[in-house]
């Protein structure tokens, strides 16, 4: 069945939420991933109860092991000095997470327990261009926060008991809506898409989502994403992409194209080659400047080195030399579907990742 490019709608996500309870709940996090819970001299961060924070936790040696979203949440009565959080993970990893949660837990003063389906509810709705003046929650129905990575995806909203979000005239739509929508806007989610041990938070554009803060203090991973910042250059990025067939005129836009099948059959990191057959001749090339992540219909995110597949270099450091692009304005790319079949695939970078860029070292 054909997925549905649709302006708005509210979608059952397959995330699940692990319950951190205690007084250490906040240190403990901090400790683990990637954003802050706490500020430099130990307090905590004001937040909005319930407001998400987009973050991950890493291994040591700095790769993803699970993105995440924290929601601090309200407080039960004026008594309670911490917020107790949930931690939304991916659907099939919520037992692997809990596990590993408790390997790090030592002596902290916290609980953690996985949140069964029907109990809490995650759920994402969007309304492109549409006034959604009716969204509101309760602390004794669910949690509304704005999506965190800064995108324009909507809102999360964690439901207690299959609860909706109170006034809200949208259509529940499947959940394969909601991922051709971040396919669109060029976010990555989940393990089949970041996979474990292997994605770098910062190509999968976590730096420029408020998934890492880089003032915060020590935790698993964090010397490789301090290094990358201030002395290297982020060669890579996750974007959005689209394919067309070889011969065809090459595309503007990036629109979906609902009766198109090929992204959904194209193997998770399957080679982005550059086609010779169209390429100028000169130069040394970069012959596999990308990997492919995942796909619906005719769109799709891709890991592209940006200086060859599209007309952005990486910003540096300052004074830093960066060798010179090898990009050329009328270079194709291609995935082998078969031995015989290829398929066409261009790259496009989203407003937000270029204003992202633009600042990146200010």
């Amino acid at each position: 069945m054909a997925v549905s490019n649709l302006p708005s709608g509210i979608a059952r996500l397959s995330r699940r939420l692990i319950s951190i309870q205690g007084r250490d709940a906040a240190k403990f996090l901090q400790g683990m991933i990637s954003a802050a819970t706490l500020a430099r001299d130990g307090s905590l961060l004001p937040r909005t109860p319930g407001a998400a924070i987009y973050s991950s936790i890493c291994n040591p040696q700095g790769r993803i092991l699970h993105d995440l979203m924290v929601y601090p949440m309200p407080p039960k009565d004026n008594t309670q000095p911490t917020p107790d959080y949930f931690a939304e993970v991916d659907g099939e990893q919520s037992s692997v997470l809990l596990r590993l949660l408790m390997f790090y837990k030592l002596s902290a003063k916290v609980t953690m327990r996985t949140v069964e389906k029907g109990e809490w509810d995650v759920w994402h709705v969007w309304s492109d261009g549409r006034d959604l003046g009716g969204l509101e929650a309760s602390q004794e129905s669910g949690v509304l926060s704005e999506d965190p990575r800064g995108v324009g995806l909507g809102w999360r909203w964690l439901g207690m008991n299959g609860r909706l979000p109170s006034n809200v005239d949208v259509e529940e739509v499947a959940e394969e809506s909601y991922r051709l929508r971040r396919y669109l806007h060029g976010v990555a989610e989940g393990q089949l898409e970041m996979p474990r041990e292997q994605a770098l938070p910062m190509e999968y554009n976590m730096d420029l989502m408020n998934g890492i803060d880089f003032q915060k203090g020590c935790y698993v991973g964090q010397e490789l994403q301090a290094r990358t910042k201030y002395l290297g250059v982020v060669q890579k990025r996750v974007l959005p992409c689209v394919i067309y067939p070889v011969g065809a005129p090459v595309p503007e836009t990036l629109e979906y194209e609902a009766d198109s099948t090929v992204a959904d059959t194209i193997e998770r990191g399957t080679a982005i080659q550059l086609s010779m057959t169209d390429s100028p001749a000169g130069g040394k090339r970069d012959k596999r400047p990308g990997k492919w992540v995942a796909g619906i219909g005719n769109i799709g995110l891709a890991v592209c080195k940006m200086a060859v597949m599209t007309d952005v270099v990486p910003p540096a450091p300052p004074r830093m030399a960066l060798p010179q692009p090898t990009r050329h304005p009328d270079d194709e790319f291609q995935i082998s579907l078969s031995e015989e079949k290829s398929v066409r695939i261009k790259a496009f970078v989203p407003r937000w990742l270029r204003r992202g860029l633009e600042t990146y070292h200010d």
